[in-house]
């Protein structure tokens, strides 16, 4: 069950800050969650309000990752306890906003009739939290299948 663990720029420049113990030992951890996958000897808990992102809790550090594909790791940032989920949600949110952005050009644009215009909301709902890039994907399919686009 070996899963690909690939680091941001920004993660590895995270893990090559660390003192060398607590490299070590994110190292390790990182291993492990390569070779066994979401096993119980890893502290993996799902962030709530993300459908793909996960916290690794290493003592008082914390890897935060997100599963792409079945067996994809992409870490973003490894970092304190105190540091992590404010720097992370902080990137999020930048996605958030774009998002926003993009919602609100598209329903300046395009005439919704109100069932329409329902399912565009459940449909944002479900990616809310999604990299804009995706959801961008997602809104095109969206919008083709309804011939706006």
């Amino acid at each position: 069950m070996r899963y690909e663990v690939y680091l941001t720029r920004k993660a590895k420049k995270d893990l090559d800050e660390l003192d060398p113990k607590i490299r070590r030992r994110v190292l390790e951890a990182l291993t492990m969650l390569r070779d066994y996958g979401f096993t119980p000897r890893l502290d993996i808990k799902k962030l709530r309000g993300y459908r793909t992102h996960y916290r690794l809790r290493i003592g008082e550090y914390r890897i935060l990752f997100e599963l792409e594909k079945p067996r994809r790791v992409i870490v973003h940032a490894i970092l304190p306890r105190k540091q992590a989920y404010r720097q992370y949600l902080e990137t999020v949110g930048q996605d958030a906003l774009a998002i926003f952005s993009v919602v609100t050009f598209l329903t300046s644009l395009i005439p919704f009739s109100p069932p329409l215009l329902t399912l565009f909301k459940r449909t944002l709902l479900t990616f809310s939290l999604v990299p804009a890039f995706n959801l961008l994907n997602k809104l095109s399919e969206f919008f083709r299948e309804y011939k706006y686009l």
